[in-house]
């Protein structure tokens, strides 16, 4: 994607304003080290169908986001997340994760991704829901929100 995101800035005249920085979550902390950006720094993070692709999520990425955040810094998100609501969809789920991750780039219908991310530190706030639009019965639901660091 870093490509294309290198495009859209240049079309939309955001060249040269920011920098793109490759780094999986065993590296994220040492990658921006060299950036200047130290743990608990960062304001905002924006997580966008992200962590369900991510391996071990609970045990790493999470934590290095929530270290990387600064006291009041908002962790943003639009995940996708297992369906609790309904049985009927769940076992869909189950069925579509089959072929799902070797589609869509290793992701996971059957995250926990809302769970893991409310119990990752002391949040001061913690605003996660569905989408209106969401249907109780989907196969693939979505949690949105924001975490506040405490």
């Amino acid at each position: 994607m870093h490509i294309k995101l290198r495009e859209r800035a240049t079309k939309t005249g955001l060249d040269g304003r920011y920098t793109i920085i490759a780094a999986g979550a065993e590296s994220l902390v040492t990658e921006l080290g060299k950036y200047g950006v130290l743990p608990g720094s960062v304001n905002a993070i924006v997580s966008i169908l992200c962590l369900c692709g991510v391996p071990a999520v609970e045990s790493k990425v999470v934590g290095v986001l929530y270290e990387m955040l600064a006291p009041g810094g908002q962790l943003v998100i639009w995940e996708h997340v297992l369906n609790r609501e309904s049985v009927i969809a769940r076992g869909y789920q189950r069925l579509l994760q089959f072929s799902w991750p070797h589609l869509v780039g290793g992701c996971s219908l059957m995250e926990k991704t809302d769970e893991i991310l409310k119990n990752a530190g002391n949040w001061k706030i913690v605003d996660l829901r569905r989408p209106k639009a969401d249907p109780l019965a989907s196969p693939i639901p979505y949690v949105f929100g924001t975490l506040v660091k405490a």
